[in-house]
């Protein structure tokens, strides 16, 4: 494509009509940038209406990456410490409980609203898979129906993950880490995963 005033140089990288792109006549000397031809913008070719596309300073050279702006370094950075966050948090969830800190299982209510550690003997359990949600109660220090006791309440939609606890948690002494609720005026923990629960007895 020729402009008035201009000349065509060289460079194979044309326009999108496959033509030359146009070098300013004015120029004596044409622009070399990593040998190419950087020709300087030019006027309007009034024949057709276009504007050639000026040169895009500092991309000559093709096959030459771009460094990485802020945004992809900030999206890394968050993407790591979320990445961290959760293993973390996994770790935690997925250890074992431990009796450190421990409170007795008749001191239960008394951490109602609270996160702790409950440590007695199993007194009694019972699978109720007749019931709403199939529930696995684990009676700690006495059995059901005293309302001195603790129970661990473990719903059906998380029993596979703990095999039969009614049996597995039986005249056992244990350790259950949670959330401390009351039903009923009695004391509960759900438990979700075995990690919350150890037997040291």
């Amino acid at each position: 494509m020729v402009i008035p005033g201009c000349i065509p140089s060289r460079r194979k990288t044309g326009d999108s009509q496959g033509g030359s792109n146009p070098v300013c006549a004015s120029s004596k000397k044409p622009l070399l940038s990593g040998g190419f031809f950087v020709p300087p913008p030019c006027a309007p070719d009034p024949q057709r209406g276009l504007t050639p596309r000026p040169s895009r300073r500092g991309l000559a050279l093709e096959g030459v990456k771009r460094p990485k702006g802020r945004q992809d370094v900030r999206r890394i950075l968050a993407s790591a410490v979320a990445v961290l966050a959760l293993a973390a948090a996994s770790s935690a969830w997925g250890a074992s409980t431990t009796c450190k800190n421990a409170i007795a299982w008749q001191s239960a209510r008394k951490a109602v609203g609270t996160y702790a550690t409950i440590k007695g003997r199993v007194a009694g359990t019972k699978y109720a898979s007749w019931s709403n949600g199939s529930p696995t109660f684990v009676d700690v220090g006495v059995a059901y129906p005293s309302s001195r006791r603790f129970t661990i309440v473990i719903w059906g939609e998380n029993r596979a993950r703990f095999g039969a606890p009614e049996a597995k948690y039986r005249n056992h002494v244990l350790c259950i880490r949670g959330l401390v609720t009351s039903y009923n005026g009695v004391p509960e923990i759900e438990a979700t995963s075995p990690g919350q629960i150890s037997i040291v007895g």
